[in-house]
């Protein structure tokens, strides 16, 4: 009796003790693969309060084969702060750390980061090329910062002003933030770390810096005439030109702090005259900004733009077209501005004042329709206020001054013109609101 009840015993503490050992194991199993960094989740998505932000793979709701993408704190991979966090996409992927923040209506924001790369692998789905790496951007208005694929440490940077519209009747709304590595078009392997992670509110006031960059040449390589490597070369051939040209630029400062009933005032202007040509054109009409990279890089780090005029000697080719071209103007993002970006023939145009200021303008109309309001009126549409003969989209004399003016101050009837908004940009004083990275205001 004694004897049986011992053994009884005995089995008991033996499977205790097998129980045990099986917890210890599994335990240490959990341990390895949770990582000393911190989440390690590779199929996503991943919303551990402890890393802060929300991991996810684009698109994984509708994949029968998930990509293996790790969340994580990185504790020894960092630049200034604790720790960084990282996006080690082990399969080609587009994956994102996503949190919400509160804006406040009419308010610009900057959000930057110290941002490195390893491995960088991309594989681009709808043809040859694409870029891809590290990247931020909040689901705000359309603009996008410069992607990063560099081994060494680089701060990155991205501008947003929250669209008007979107706010409805409220001061605030809530806004998604991103660090992505990859995109829809381009996925990518590698792993990116994202480190001093910081958000900024911009003071804004309606002073505007404006840079005219006056190249002397270009020496292009063009499609023209079905010709894909048409070469096109073209200079300024008298002083005489380039100096009308930059008196005209002299007066165009005054002419829209006029035109805008002082809506629009202008702080400081650049006049950079240029003799290395231009030897790189890619837009569809001219130049994008990213063809002139090395000289806006240097100037953009200087002051902070908000126009930029390009003035070149450009007949037909460089606009694909066998007729003489005036001049282009848009609203873009490069590397996480959002500037005004126009271009001006200097030949034949040089010294009419009125078309800078109508290529300057289109940045504008382009400001608005990003981030204040979607519907306004056209800068081409003098003939539908009757500044202009009926479905003419130029004016002319006293009228293409009228039509500005009532563009600029909206005095438009139907009240389409210029939203007073639009006139408020950055100054390049920010206050940092936020420098935690598991926190937002």
């Amino acid at each position: 009796m004694n004897t049986a009840s011992s053994k009884r015993k005995e089995f008991i503490v033996s499977l205790s003790l097998v129980l045990i050992f099986l917890i210890i194991i599994c335990a240490s199993i959990l341990i390895k693969n949770k990582g000393t960094n911190g989440p390690n989740e590779p199929n996503g998505p991943t919303d551990d309060p402890e890393l802060g932000w929300q991991g996810e793979i684009y698109g994984s709701e509708s994949m029968t084969d998930i990509p293996e993408v790790v969340f994580a704190k990185d504790y020894e991979t960092k630049y200034s702060s604790d720790y960084s966090l990282k996006i080690e996409n082990t399969d080609y992927a587009y994956a994102y750390l996503s949190k919400t923040m509160i804006v406040e209506k009419g308010a610009t924001y900057k959000m930057s980061a110290m941002v490195k790369y390893q491995g960088y692998d991309p594989k681009p789905l709808y043809g040859p090329d694409g870029n891809t790496g590290a990247d931020l951007y909040a689901i705000a208005q359309y603009n996008y910062t410069n992607t990063y694929s560099g081994s060494e440490w680089k701060k990155i940077e991205y501008t947003f002003m929250p669209k008007l519209e979107m706010f409805g009747d409220a001061e605030t709304m809530e806004i998604t933030l991103y660090l992505s590595n990859g995109n829809s078009e381009v996925n990518c392997r590698g792993t990116a770390w994202f480190s001093d992670i910081q958000i900024e509110k911009a003071e804004l006031a309606n002073r505007w810096n404006i840079l005219f960059l006056n190249f002397t040449s270009i020496d292009v390589t063009v499609d023209y005439n079905g010709n894909p490597n048409y070469r096109h070369t073209n200079y300024v051939k008298n002083i005489e030109l380039l100096e009308e040209s930059v008196a005209a630029q002299k007066e165009v400062p005054a002419l829209l702090e006029e035109l805008s009933g002082g809506l629009m005032t202008v702080n400081t202007y650049d006049i950079v005259v240029i003799d290395d040509p231009i030897t790189r054109m890619t837009g569809f009409r001219g130049l994008e900004p990213i063809d002139i990279e090395e000289v806006l890089d240097r100037y953009l780090a200087q002051d902070e733009y908000h126009q930029i005029v390009v003035i070149y000697p450009a007949d037909g080719p460089a606009f694909g077209h066998n007729y003489e071209a005036t001049g282009t103007g848009a609203y873009v993002s490069y590397k996480g501005h959002n500037i005004g970006f126009a271009q001006v023939n200097i030949i034949g145009f040089s010294g009419n004042r009125m078309l800078y200021v109508h290529e300057i303008l289109h940045g504008v109309e382009g400001r608005a329709g990003a981030s204040i309001k979607s519907h306004t009126a056209s800068l081409h549409d003098p003939g539908v206020y009757g500044y202009a003969p009926e479905n003419s989209e130029y004016a002319v004399g006293q009228n293409e001054y009228d039509w500005y003016q009532g563009f600029l101050r909206n005095t438009l009837p139907d009240g389409r013109g210029m939203p007073p908004e639009v006139y408020m940009v950055p100054t390049g004083v920010y206050q940092v609101i936020s420098d935690d990275m598991t926190r937002t205001p």
